[in-house]
């Protein structure tokens, strides 16, 4: 019973926005020590998406999938695992894991029930990014919790039908329904309104200044990498991700390789990153130089092999 309703406590702290590092500090010792139990997919997903929002990907992922294989067949823990799943793609902007991740979620047929309804959303906010027809219908909001959930799917058929204005006060409306509820769905729709608004000519800058300063105080590093791009676009200067990695590479440069390994164009890194395309050539280039490569393929493949590494 303790771990019952400490599995619901880690779940609320997700929800209501408490800073990843203390989720971490509160939980995962409890995952590592404990024994199984019921509701563990509860936690694990707190703890899971306390990872990727610190930015901590390798972990949140290898993590993620061990959910989805211990989980037990009933369909609640399975729309939960591929929940989780979802979350960290996007996050890590992984276009092709988020899809899978969807792709599970919807094999499962429980149509509104709501990790089923996150994992959607997430989809629907790729799809706009990349100009492509939202995946499956409108949800409904079964619990007072995710009322936003109607209205921020409304605001995305608004957004890809070009009509931003209408998408701003509908992310506005949705993120003002989540108050209280999803401290995370409230950032998403505030840094989605102020990508709506830069899509229909405005700057945004104070709206991106705004919710930076949200997702800063928070600590998610991982959203952070979503509104960068935005305010560099807007003419705003945010130096870019400094120190280097396992690999030898710059921050900016492995950035670039695992886009490209996702299979994003120069254009579209460019277009995602906030900088131009011969700026994307040139990091790739060089990170081929570093890595002692001569081919992009033959750059993320060595990339991939020195980060997989030995596990313990």
């Amino acid at each position: 019973h303790w771990y019952m309703h400490a599995a619901t406590a880690a779940a609320l702290d997700m929800l209501l926005g408490v800073d990843p590092e203390v989720i971490l500090e509160r939980w995962h010792p409890v995952l590592t020590a404990g024994p199984p139990f019921r509701t563990r997919p509860f936690m694990e997903a707190a703890v899971v998406i306390a990872l990727a929002d610190l930015g901590r990907d390798r972990e949140a992922e290898e993590v993620s999938r061990d959910i989805v294989r211990r989980a037990s067949k009933a369909d609640q823990w399975q729309a939960v695992a591929h929940w989780v799943l979802a979350e960290v793609a996007w996050l890590r902007l992984d276009l092709e894991a988020l899809v899978g991740a969807i792709e599970g979620v919807e094999r499962l047929g429980i149509g509104d029930y709501p990790p089923a309804v996150m994992a959607r959303l997430l989809g629907a906010h790729t799809a706009v990014e990349f100009g492509t027809a939202l995946p499956g219908n409108e949800p409904v909001a079964l619990t007072p919790a995710w009322a936003g959930a109607p209205v921020e799917w409304r605001a995305l058929v608004a957004e890809l039908d070009g009509r931003h204005l209408d998408a701003v006060a509908l992310f506005d409306q949705a993120a003002a329904l989540y108050v209280d509820h999803d401290e995370r769905a409230r950032l998403r729709c505030e840094w989605a309104a102020a990508r709506a608004l830069q899509r229909g000519g405005d700057d945004a800058v104070d709206r991106l200044v705004a919710v930076e300063a949200s997702a800063d105080q928070r600590g998610s590093k991982a959203l952070l990498r979503r509104i960068h791009p935005l305010l560099r676009r807007s003419g705003v200067a945010r130096s870019a991700p400094s120190g280097r990695t396992a690999a030898g590479l710059t921050a900016r440069e492995h950035e670039v390789l695992v886009l490209v390994g996702q299979g994003r164009t120069s254009p579209q890194i460019a277009a995602e990153l906030g900088i131009t395309r011969d700026t994307v050539n040139d990091l790739v280039r060089s990170a081929m130089r570093r890595l002692g490569v001569t081919t992009r393929t033959a750059a993320v493949a060595k990339l991939r092999e020195l980060e997989s590494g030995p596990r313990s």
